[in-house]
């Protein structure tokens, strides 16, 4: 809800919206974020709301929750594929690219309670930890 939608709700309650004392103060209300945007500068104020949005310590924590239950609800089935996060952070894909973080695998075997993945590459032995070729993801 902006400022200029608050401004016309009561200057409409008023009865003043088409009496040019209500139309300048509409006027205003919605030339003051361009105002506050040219003085203050948009990186400023986008670095207010990233501080602002980066306080709360368990949004991570809720996001991956949120996620964690979408899956829950995901029917999984042999032979689909699977991205599993491993978190390396490999520099040699593009940023933007799923790989860097996650290796692509495919469902091998559902039991009751989890799943068993299969790597469909060979996996890089500098990373010994990730180096198994089997992996088994709990469904709970």
């Amino acid at each position: 809800l902006g400022l200029g939608n608050i401004l016309y709700d009561v200057c409409t309650r008023l009865g003043v919206e088409g009496l040019p004392v209500g139309r300048l103060s509409m006027g205003i209300a919605q030339c003051v974020p361009v105002i506050v945007v040219s003085t203050v500068g948009r990186s400023r104020i986008f670095a207010v709301i990233e501080r602002r949005w980066d306080k709360e310590s368990n949004r991570a924590q809720r996001d991956g929750a949120f996620v964690a239950e979408l899956l829950c609800h995901v029917p999984i089935k042999v032979g689909q594929k699977w991205w599993l996060h491993h978190g390396r952070d490999d520099d040699t894909y593009d940023p933007l690219d799923p790989r860097r973080n996650w290796d692509l695998t495919y469902v091998a075997d559902v039991r009751e309670d989890e799943f068993v993945v299969r790597f469909l590459r060979p996996r890089k032995s500098t990373m010994s930890r990730f180096s198994k070729s089997v992996s088994s993801v709990s469904r709970t």
